[in-house]
């Protein structure tokens, strides 16, 4: 059967009857969602036909001939309130898909097909709630049975929805504590939103606790059980140095894609591998599961650590369909892309409509829900600004929960403050650096509709679930093929992660992706968009195989390049974790997953290299150096002796602007950030800038009153990045907005990523050698949590934000609602009822507390 059914679908595809049909119906859809004009004229023989060869696709066992014929369906649809049959034939694509959230109405369908949808809807129904699609039910059963697990699809498959249903077997069948790894701190808050939202009555039913932070809720537990941990690669490391040994039963990584990286100066995949190492050291039992977008290799993972690869699953089918548009407004062409197919669109709307705005503004005016992907932060904010004057003379209805918004970011952040201005017309930007107060509000309104175009950065993007009706792509460097095939993996993938959020599963049946293209910035290599998988090589594997990265590793542990700061970073990483490597695995040094690849290929004497270039370090403990690995050995020696000497005098003082100043001078020095860190620190002279600005922060400022203290104090200011300061004036909108826009970076990348890893490598030295109840206060939690204030800092440990939390910490009225353990300010119980009758209901952290308190 299965080779008849292979000869009808080659058939079937090779056929150029079908072919015309395809870009007639394509032609068709396109006029209709680039012109807005009805140009179907499809006869009904070939309408005949059409459904002809959407049923035998449907009823194909492979995989890309169900995705066809679903396709065909999404083009058709917007013209099928003619057609009775279509019903029909779209509720038999919909069962053979098992996309029974679509509800459709199968009647029609002959009695063995509505039988098998009966069949199929209870045994993929879960909890009584939710429904699998079939290549859903697929994973999920494959999952539950395997030992460990590795799983790629299209980023509109339902992959966190999946592993959220895993977890939910988890908690009612077990005490285990669950680790859920991610990429970014974005990504923690909408993952522990989901869950508090989805699971909140499981989760207070069966005891477990959701920790988002490298530190325990409760560190007075005898034995940690029950507690799910929604980390970083950064965060769980921490988790794994403090004292309190915390036994994992269940680790889920979440974009594994992470895990490669082609690029030297982002450590970031060696720092995931790293964490997962870790953990697998001090759980060998522990169960793992990777999940990863639609990469040909999902067993890629498993190998690196050494599992078996065939408990590997790769799905391509997925709920809804995509149309990709290439748009050139150079040329004044559009293309449309689907398969191995390139189609030529006929359109005259690129004459009148010039520029990239114009176009985004004619196709997304019609719909809502228009997703606009920006290279950075203020490319987002200027493309933001640029469609809130094409809107400023219209009149838009705004929404109670739009007005609310509005209000509660104005006093969040400022009156001023652009994304306030630009919701009043439907339009927002989202980036990395906005508190996650305020990005939780933006990702709400969007998925409720309340806004229509949404400029984004690829932190939204990439990773926050959050799909659109329609994307609009604009050529970057980040998602466009180059003259490097290396690094094309990882492009095409960064591209599909992207465009894959376009449909709304249960929404409509198809999103539509535009490619933005003018004279300068162009996609000369049109393959990424016709090739929607790619095969992946992990960031170790890529150096390992290469004779160039072999090279490097063998200078650097050899020692023979005199600049020590100015080497590959991935390469200098790696080679510490060979190092660090031989002393862990010291009995057997094929225990380790790195350097058994060593073995494999012959090079044992890089293994000797390794040792020797561990003896710089054999007397720092190893807890340090192997959370610190991407920190450079002859560094970590120079800290670790000086603070060796008479370390009591070593302890870091008390928390005031003078101190943090002082402390911040000894660093720069100690860890040689003039060399090695200029992409955060560019001078000694502005350390007292970010001394103030830390000041503020440990010390509970809102951020409004951060913002209007800079403000006031301010005297110049470069707008552009290479340009000479201008005299700062406060009542220039733009000049305040570039106030607000760096306080907000410097808080999340310099106080709460960059100073917070050194005050953390300083304190684990000095806990090292004075225990940790005589270490001092470690800064780093400080800056993690915006607060030095304990009863702060155990509250944002339940999930709300620093903001929310530093209201209800500082109201003594507030805090009678709390009961807290009086020496540890361990939080034991909350009237929630209470703190929500105190809190004004339009107010963020009425908002926080009702959802995660």
């Amino acid at each position: 059967m299965k080779k008849i059914d292979s000869f009808i679908i080659e058939k079937i595809f090779n056929s150029a009857y079908f072919k015309k049909l395809y870009k007639k119906i394509i032609k068709a859809y396109s006029a209709l969602t680039i012109e807005s004009e009805n140009h179907f004229n499809i006869s009904n023989t070939e309408l005949r036909d059409i459904f002809r060869f959407i049923d035998l696709l449907a009823n194909s066992s492979n995989q890309n001939a169900r995705m066809c014929a679903y396709h065909w369906i999404s083009l058709l649809e917007p013209f099928s309130d003619k057609w009775g049959k279509f019903s029909l034939i779209s509720s038999l694509v919909y069962s053979k898909l098992g996309l029974y959230a679509l509800d459709f109405n199968d009647h029609a369908l002959p009695f063995s097909q509505r039988l098998e949808n009966e069949a199929k809807k209870s045994a993929q129904t879960f909890s009584n709630t939710y429904i699998f699609t079939d290549a859903q039910f697929d994973i999920y059963t494959d999952m539950l049975k395997s030992p460990y697990y590795s799983f790629s699809g299209p980023t509109s498959l339902g992959k966190s929805f999946i592993l959220k249903r895993y977890i939910e077997e988890i908690i009612q069948n077990s005490t285990s504590n669950i680790v859920i790894l991610v990429p970014t701190r974005a990504l923690i808050s909408q993952f522990s939103l989901e869950i508090k939202n989805e699971l909140h009555e499981l989760i207070e039913n069966f005891n477990y606790k959701i920790v988002t932070h490298g530190s325990l809720a409760s560190k007075s537990d005898a034995v940690i059980i029950k507690h799910i941990f929604i980390l970083t690669p950064e965060r769980l490391l921490n988790l794994f140095s403090q004292g309190k040994v915390v036994s994992i039963d269940y680790l889920f990584v979440d974009e594994a894609h992470k895990l490669s990286n082609n690029d030297d100066s982002d450590v970031r995949s060696l720092t995931e591998y790293n964490a997962i190492d870790s953990a697998l050291f001090n759980n060998p039992n522990m169960k793992i599961v990777f999940s990863s977008p639609n990469i040909e290799n999902p067993e890629v993972f498993l190998n690196l650590f050494g599992r078996e690869k065939i408990y590997a699953s790769r799905i391509i089918e997925s709920p809804v369909s995509q149309n990709l548009y290439l748009i050139d407004f150079h040329k004044k062409e559009i293309k449309y892309f689907s398969n191995s197919e390139c189609i030529d669109i006929e359109s005259g709307s690129l004459y009148t409509l010039n520029k990239k705005s114009d176009f985004i503004y004619n196709i997304g005016s019609r719909h809502g829900s228009n997703m606009i992907y920006c290279s950075s932060r203020a490319k987002a904010v200027d493309s933001a600004l640029e469609f809130y004057q094409i809107r400023l003379s219209e009149n838009i209805v705004l929404s109670p929960l739009l007005i609310d918004s509005i209000k509660k970011i104005s006093n969040y952040i400022h009156p001023e403050y652009y994304l306030a201005m630009f919701l009043m017309k439907r339009i927002a930007y989202h980036h990395g650096q906005l508190p996650q107060a305020i990005r939780n509000i933006v990702e709400e309104l969007f998925r409720k509709g309340d806004i229509d175009f949404i400029f984004c950065t690829p932190t939204l993007v990439e990773g926050v679930n959050m799909p659109t009706r329609n994307i609009f792509i604009n050529c970057d460097d980040k998602i466009r093929l180059i003259a490097d095939a290396k690094k094309n993996p990882n492009k095409t993938l960064a591209f599909w992660n992207l465009a894959g959020r376009a449909g709304r599963y249960c929404k409509e049946l198809s999103g539509n992706i535009f490619c933005l293209q003018d004279e300068s910035n162009r996609w000369d290599n049109t393959d990424i968009f016709l090739e929607k998988t790619a095969h992946l090589t992990t960031t170790i594997d890529a150096r390992i195989e290469s004779k160039s990265g072999l090279r490097e590793i063998e200078r650097y542990l050899s020692d023979t390049e005199t600049d020590i700061y100015k080497r590959n970073q991935a390469i200098e990483y790696l080679a510490n974790i060979m190092a660090v490597d031989t002393i862990r695995f010291k009995n057997n040094l094929k225990d380790s997953f790195v350097l058994r690849k060593f073995y494999d290929i012959h090079r044992e004497e890089l293994l000797s290299l390794a040792k020797l270039k561990a003896n710089d370090i054999l007397d720092i403990p190893i807890d340090i150096i192997n959370s610190y690995k991407s920190l450079n050995f002859k560094i970590q020696r120079k800290v670790f002796d000086y603070v060796s000497v008479s370390p009591v005098n070593k302890k870091l003082p008390s928390l005031d602007y003078a101190n943090i100043l002082s402390v911040l001078e000894l660093f720069y020095d100690l860890y040689r950030w003039g060399e090695t860190e200029t992409k955060y620190v560019k001078s000694k002279g502005q350390l007292t800038y970010f001394a103030t600005l830390m000041n503020q922060w440990t010390n509970d400022y809102s951020i409004n009153r951060i913002i209007n203290e800079n403000i006031d104090i301010k005297r110049t200011i470069v707008i552009e990045r290479g340009q000479q300061p201008i005299p700062f004036d406060k009542n220039d909108i733009n000049h305040v907005n570039k106030v607000i826009d760096d306080i907000l970076y410097n808080i999340e990348r310099i106080l709460s990523f960059f100073f917070e890893k050194y005050f953390n490598h300083y304190y684990k030295c000095l806990a090292a050698i004075l225990g940790e109840d005589n270490a001092g206060h470690n800064w780093a939690t400080f800056l993690e949590y915006g607060s030095k204030n304990p009863l702060c800092i155990s509250l944002q440990t339940l999930g709300i934000s620093r903001h929310a939390a530093n209201i209800i910490a500082s109201s003594k009225e507030l805090r009678k609602y709390l009961k807290f353990n009086e020496d540890s300010y361990e939080i034991i119980s909350v009237n929630k009822q209470g703190l929500l009758n105190s809190l004004q209901k339009d107010s963020v952290e009425y908002g926080e507390v009702k959802i995660f308190l």
